[in-house]
């Protein structure tokens, strides 16, 4: 594991003369977490006091989605701005094909500029977006790093590594111990401006076992199984009840940090983000996991059920800090994982660079109070997703308004889904073909070509 790549990296970013950086950054991002687990959406299955803690002092977004319901392509954006077919990977990396993919300096990650702008840069636990030399997070923009190249592991065993090549497995549960890495970060970059990125695997399946106040937590949770026929029963309420042993692991860890930001007297000078890759189903349409679900009915159990429902594009977004206007806002314009790189940049008050993705947009003065411009940040949602470790390989191009979703599945015509929101918003009927739906549809596939056509989508010339 080589360091080689890092200062070529930086070097090719512009040396940006802004103002001294003012404010720390903590990025949390989980895994697999739906919006509606949390109490500040409307969850009321467990009581989640710390993230909604971050939503009363700070600003929650109602309308926040993902590009791709699944991790890698969608971490990918999340660092980069860039759409998964831009990046060259459009679903998880496993190890095989993640020494080939993977982010690297050609397509610089907002960690790469913050580190070039005088930060100390880390990240601890997930990291997922490749194996190779130039993919490593250390090569791009993450001068310290302590977690897991893969996606996944045992929620009580680590074997970690860092950016030094070093082995770290200490014993205990996984956001735990990420949990004090952070405050071991933090705790000693606390006197120069620091960005740190949690990346907790949690809730990720295998859901437990997990520390035994969060597995008291669920075990008392008030569970409302999703209104779906013939749900598989009791494998769906355990699931359920498991995922939220690892929600309120979430929770309790976040205010862990969230205590010792205060205790470093550092919690006005630090933004807090915390989100999610993608969103999640434990029932919801049927269907267990994300974009990559499977029906767990009676009568479909684990077939393959591909899918960008908005349970599995939703995704939570609070932000706390001072750059928040007015405590407990809540912004309603739409906002994607793509508008990351732009937005931290404008959090924190950096020079944007040349570089950074046009569809990354900043939506950083809706925190300052300020309304964002509807021509920047239309009501209009584009997601692709070509699905490759999976039993049904599955292209997907999808197009939402704020009535309608158009999903297009490029090999197998007979597939497509569209869905009126106003009227059905659990998408519960697919009304794709039916009496008096062609003109919408027409619409619809114009609007996704052009969003296909802005970013050189490989598969344009499949929308008929």
């Amino acid at each position: 594991m080589s360091r080689r790549l890092l200062l070529p990296c930086l070097l090719f970013l512009p040396a940006l003369a802004a103002a001294a950086p003012k404010h720390n950054l903590v990025a949390i991002v989980t895994d697999d977490q739906a919006a509606w687990t949390i109490g500040c959406y409307g969850g009321n299955e467990i009581s989640t006091p710390n993230l909604d803690r971050i939503a009363k002092d700070g600003a929650r977004f109602e309308n926040a989605f993902v590009h791709t319901p699944v991790c890698s392509p969608s971490r990918g954006t999340y660092l980069t701005g860039l759409f998964p077919s831009q990046l060259g990977y459009t679903d998880w990396l496993n190890d095989n094909q993640a020494r080939k993919h993977g982010v690297t300096p050609a397509s610089p990650t907002w960690p790469s500029v913050l580190a070039a702008n005088g930060y100390a840069t880390g990240l601890v636990g997930k990291w997922h977006l490749g194996r190779k030399d130039e993919s490593l997070p250390w090569n791009n923009g993450l001068l310290e790093f302590t977690g897991d190249l893969g996606g996944g592991w045992r929620p009580d065993k680590v074997n970690f590594i860092n950016e030094k090549g070093g082995k770290v497995a200490p014993e205990g549960f996984s956001i735990e111990i990420c949990t004090d890495l952070a405050m071991e970060f933090i705790e000693k970059h606390k006197d120069q401006p620091f960005a740190l990125l949690v990346h907790y695997r949690e809730p990720h399946a295998a859901y437990t076992p997990m520390p035994e106040p969060d597995m008291e937590t669920s075990r008392n949770a008030d569970l409302k199984v999703p209104d779906f026929p013939n749900l598989k029963q009791p494998y769906t309420t355990n699931n359920r009840r498991g995922y939220y042993a690892s929600i309120a692991a979430v929770d309790r860890n976040v205010g862990r940090i969230l205590d010792h930001l205060e205790k470093a007297g550092l919690d006005q000078n630090t933004i807090v983000t915390f989100t999610s890759d993608h969103g999640y189903n434990v029932g919801e349409h049927g269907i267990q996991h994300k974009g990559n679900g499977y029906w767990i009915t009676k009568d479909k159990f684990q077939k393959s059920r591909p899918n960008m429902f908005d349970t599995s594009i939703h995704v939570p977004l609070i932000i706390r800090g001072p750059v928040v206007k007015t405590p407990g806002s809540v912004v309603g314009e739409w906002v994607t994982n793509a508008d990351m790189f732009g937005s931290v940049l404008g959090l924190l008050g950096i020079e944007r660079p040349a570089t950074v993705p046009a569809n990354s947009r900043d939506f950083s003065p809706a925190l300052r109070g300020e309304t964002l411009p509807s021509t920047s940040f239309p009501k209009e949602l584009f997601g692709q997703y070509d699905l490759v470790n999976n039993p049904i390989k599955a292209r997907m191009r999808m197009i939402r308004d704020e009535r309608w979703k158009l999903i297009l599945h490029l090999d197998d015509a007979e597939r497509n889904e569209l869905y009126d929101l106003k009227n059905d918003p659990g998408e519960r009927t697919n009304l794709f073909g039916g009496e008096g739906t062609g003109e919408t549809v027409a619409a619809l596939k114009n609007r996704l070509r052009k969003h296909m056509a802005e970013i050189a989508d490989p598969r344009l010339g499949e929308v008929e």
